[in-house]
């Protein structure tokens, strides 16, 4: 954005005969020109809380697999009851899939592992790619997306959807936004026959 702004610029002040001395831009490649409007582009993190209806027991905790550059990963393990339990964070997970391939930049803000007595599933949170929260529910993200089990939604404000998966149903809906999360509230519902 910043290279077609200056060329823009550049181009403005030839035509209008103001160019009269050498404009120096610094180098700036096209890799670190990406990741820093990525970058800008994830400036709010992502807070996910859990709720139970029902009786069940279903226990949530924070992914063992953060970044080393973490920023701000909160959240305490434990039951998810009818009080909520909330994770927030920003970049502050590795993707492993992408990392094995050379994009070590991708970061996912908030990941949790779900567990009862079904068996366990994984569920991320992130605001990347211009501002487009995302969040996603599978067994296993370290395989590539279009063999993965689970789905990925880009939810707007204020939209709630209703999912059945290994055993758990919830819904998923996203809350408005404040000024540092795009915040997610999931529902189980149990039991879940």
């Amino acid at each position: 954005m910043r290279i077609l702004t200056s060329t823009v610029v550049v181009s403005a002040l030839l035509l209008s005969g103001c160019a009269s001395g050498s404009i120096s831009q610094p180098a700036t490649s096209a890799s670190d020109e990406s990741s820093s409007v990525s970058r800008e582009a994830s400036i709010r993190g992502s807070r996910v809380c859990f709720l139970r209806k029902g009786n069940g027991t279903i226990t949530v905790a924070p992914s063992p697999h953060r970044a080393s550059d973490a920023v701000n990963p909160t959240g305490d393990a434990g039951e998810v009851t009818d009080q909520e339990r909330c994770f927030t964070g920003y970049n502050a997970y590795q993707e492993r899939f992408w990392s094995l391939l050379g994009d070590p930049d991708l970061k996912l803000d908030v990941v949790v592992d779900i567990s009862s007595p079904n068996p366990a599933m994984r569920m991320y949170a992130t605001n990347y790619g211009f501002g487009t929260p995302e969040i996603g529910y599978d067994t296993d993200f370290s395989q590539p997306e279009n063999l993965r089990q689970g789905k990925t939604i880009s939810p707007s404000e204020g939209d709630t959807q209703r999912f059945a998966f290994q055993g758990f149903k919830f819904s998923i809906e996203r809350r408005t936004d404040s000024a540092e999360y795009k915040e997610y509230l999931v529902t189980f519902f149990t039991p879940a026959n």
